[in-house]
């Protein structure tokens, strides 16, 4: 089964696809948002400089969001922050963490 749900924004630095043809990058740029991602962001400079040709056209025909970071980002604060604005969507007001009912 697929390790996404539909509606995620994947999170990557390309580590695993340096290396792969044009055809393959398209590829997974298909499949990502066939699993129903809304979003990649990937990090330059570990293993691209920029994002191959192949992978911005594919996002472009699958109306995928693509977004480049062009400098260290930690990724797990990332997603601290997204969960974090997440909740406070879900909750309204209250903030996570705070007691949402009356003393």
């Amino acid at each position: 089964g697929s390790l996404l749900a539909g509606g995620e924004v994947l999170l990557t630095s390309g580590l695993g696809l340096h290396g792969r043809t044009s055809e393959q990058l398209a590829s997974y740029v298909r499949e990502v948002a066939e699993a129903g991602c809304v979003a990649v962001v990937m990090e330059m400079g570990r293993s691209f400089f920029s994002v191959p040709d192949s992978m911005l056209d594919e996002a472009r025909r699958q109306g995928l969001v693509f977004v480049t970071l062009h400098s260290v980002v930690p990724f797990e604060r990332m997603v601290e922050d997204f969960h974090d604005l997440v909740l406070q969507r879900k909750l309204g007001a209250y903030r996570y963490g705070e007691h949402s009912w009356d003393d």
